[in-house]
């Protein structure tokens, strides 16, 4: 095998070079009270210049020929506004970047890149960049670290004599995420892939029980562990063991499950070294400050880049009104690679995060971020927590979805607070709901959202739920959105769970306007549960495989989901093209519907109609709907004759290939 030096290593093929691997890096980093021993406030504006390689921070950092060499001298910096801070394109800082100046609106402070830009030779004179600068929350292990392990790690028979390497690092804070040569590897779990499945229904949300749990070590050897578990198809949740029992196959945990375990309902362990029993995964003993890998075909893990995660941030911005960042790429932190709190008029413009709990998460009001990547979050790609922020032609990629099975519950896209802007996105893959929101007055529109709800169900790719019954959320509008490739949730739960949803208004979200939106392959088209005064209108639904729109009442007041408007809809479904279910009250008087075209490709009837204690639970045409004088009146809505299947199978064309996920 060839082994990689410094000479043959090219940083622009990879997120880390190793030419920064002369042992983990630890670096004490400044916090806002030391920059009180830094030079005086400046009154006029410059510009600064940050080379990881030949830099100096001695310099005065003023051009790129005297440029400064570390975060660590920029973070110790007053930065004025109209300040401008630049990194050498192609260069990598395995630092944290604290931002606690701010600018004003028309002098912002920004941090970008420089250097390195080149003209191609190609017949338009197309201009390309160089990779952007790099800021690693992961460090680097030194390859001389590594030691093979002579006997088995631990009493589980799998792990062969030499399998294993380990290397003393030191205390990390959370270690969440390996890479080796770029490539990702799932922290060393029970069982390697899949879930396991409780067999019996607890009583409590601190045990699990199991009577097919069979371990290939001692009982006492669970102890300590997390076990990771679904304990509804909505969810993952870790739990620390504290006890099992072995005659009764309970596990118990010192800290409550999220909702109490059933029968069917899946789990997962990890954080044990027992565990590593296969090529492709780690441990790290915390205690030992200690990390083990298995490398596949007997390889040494000195022959390879491999970095962990050291730090819980990439960049940090807090009281930093009008702070600009980018051209920039932040990868693997342990938390949040971008994190802004406490501002106002921020804007990230093409800025890239691979990794990371979050890759941004952004506490600002009035800010922007557009042209950027979130991938391979794993718990959210984007997270908004202020008002008016505009989230504009991003791309989120793989939230949740990366290793084999996420451990916690993660969404691509949340926006909490009043009155944002999300438009023209690119949301794929999505291990559950793709857009989230929650508040008032948001707009989401013109968004192209596909292949979701991979991982976990009751999910949608536009969401939004309020548990509050005084909940006031109102005047938001999802406009023009594409929405496609809603999976079935089959790994973990009792039964398959078909509810990966198009558009999913849940308890108490009211007057909503849904209009103009395209939805292809999911379960529900268009949910809407416990809610009134939506306007739903012009939207397109096709190839739904339960219903093509539902609006159901249950555990709300009775009278609570009316005034609900349904115009002009085409709802194309395998099941019902419109679905109406109360189970409180003897009517259904959920609001209006005109003009809509329904349409199954089944022999079953348009409109399904429940009512509680199945007094009502039938299948209408729409004629026979209008003459049941069980509520919701219907105007000029017609069920059409043909099975609309040519129709379909021509709009369907598009979603079929692979063009949209593979980008």
């Amino acid at each position: 095998m060839k082994k990689i030096t410094l000479n043959n290593f090219n940083i622009n093929d990879a997120i880390i070079p190793l030419g920064f691997a002369f042992g983990l890096i630890l670096t004490t980093l400044p916090t806002l009270a030391d920059a009180s021993n830094s030079a005086p406030i400046r009154q006029d504006y410059s510009t600064f210049y940050v080379d990881a390689k030949i830099g100096n921070d001695q310099n005065d950092g003023l051009s790129n020929q005297t440029p400064w060499k570390t975060i660590a001298k920029v973070n110790a910096q007053d930065f004025v506004p109209g300040d401008t801070i630049l990194f050498k394109r192609g260069d990598v800082w395995f630092e944290r970047l604290n931002i606690y100046n701010a600018g004003v609106a028309d002098k912002p402070i920004t941090f970008g890149a420089y250097d390195n830009v080149k003209e191609s030779r190609s017949a338009n004179k197309e201009v390309k960049k160089s990779a952007d600068p790099v800021i690693s929350a992961a460090d680097i292990i030194n390859p001389s670290l590594w030691v093979k392990e002579q006997t088995p790690a631990s009493a589980n028979s799998n792990n062969e004599a030499g399998a294993i390497y380990s290397a003393t690092i030191g205390t990390l804070s959370n270690p969440n995420q390996l890479y080796v040569d770029n490539q990702f590897y799932d922290i060393a779990r029970y069982p390697n892939q899949g879930l396991l499945s409780a067999t019996g229904n607890s009583t409590d949300q601190r045990t699990v029980i199991d009577t097919n749990l069979t371990l290939p070590v001692p009982s006492v050897d669970l102890i300590g562990s997390t076990i990771i578990t679904k304990s509804l198809p909505w969810t993952f949740d870790p739990a620390v063991v504290s006890n099992y029992n072995e005659d009764t196959k309970t596990i118990t945990t010192s800290n409550d499950i999220r909702y109490v375990m059933t029968a069917g309902y899946g789990y997962y362990f990890r954080d044990k070294l027992w565990m590593l029993d296969a090529p492709n995964e780690w441990y790290y003993d915390k205690v030992a400050g200690k990390i083990y890998i298995w490398m596949p075909n007997g390889d040494a893990p000195s022959n390879h880049i491999i970095a962990v995660t050291a730090r819980d941030y990439g960049i940090v911005g807090n009281h930093s009104n009008y702070v600009n960042i980018k051209d920039i790429k932040v990868v693997h932190a342990g938390m949040a690679n971008v994190i802004i709190s406490n501002s106002t008029g921020n804007v990230l413009n093409n800025v890239t995060t691979l990794g990371g709990s979050w890759g941004f998460k952004l506490g600002c009001t009035s800010c922007k971020l557009q042209n950027s990547r979130a991938e391979g979050a794993f718990g959210y790609g984007v997270e908004s927590n202020g008002n008016n922020v505009t989230l504009a032609q991003n791309f989120v990629n793989n939230t949740g979805n990366v290793g084999y099975t996420p451990d916690l519950t993660p969404f691509a896209v949340v926006v909490n607070g009043e009155k944002s802007i999300v438009e023209k996105n690119t949301v794929l893959n999505s291990a559950y709901s793709a857009i989230v929101f929650n508040g008032s007055n948001h707009t989401i529109k013109n968004n192209r959202i596909d292949n979701l709800c991979l991982k976990l169900g009751d999910c949608s790719g536009i969401y939004s739920w309020a548990l509050d019954p005084y909940n006031t959320q109102i005047g938001n509008t999802i406009d023009s959105n594409i929405i496609s490739n809603a999976m079935q949730v089959t790994e973990g739960v009792p039964h398959p769970y078909d509810q990966g949803n198009g558009i999913y208004m849940d308890d108490r979200i009211n007057h909503t306007t849904i209009s103009n939106n395209t939805v292809y392959n999911t379960a529900i088209g268009i949910f809407i549960h416990n809610g009134h005064n939506h306007l739903i209108k012009d939207n397109n639904v096709y190839q739904s495989r339960v219903f093509g729109l539902a609006i159901q009442q249950d555990w709300v007041p009775a009278g609570y989901v009316v005034d609900n408007a349904v115009d002009r809809n085409y709802l194309h479904s395998l099941g019902s093209a419109m679905a109406l279910f109360n189970y409180s009250e003897s009517r259904l008087d959920f609001g209006k519907s005109k003009d809509n075209k329904l349409c199954t490709n089944s022999a079953n009837k348009s409109v399904r109609a429940f009512i509680g204690n199945n007094s009502v639970n039938n299948h209408f045409t729409i004629d026979e709907w209008r003459a049941s004088n069980l509520g919701s009146e219907d105007i000029g809505s017609v069920s059409l004759e043909r099975s609309c299947e040519e129709e379909v199978e021509k709009f369907s064309e598009p979603f079929k290939s692979d063009v949209v996920r593979a980008q």
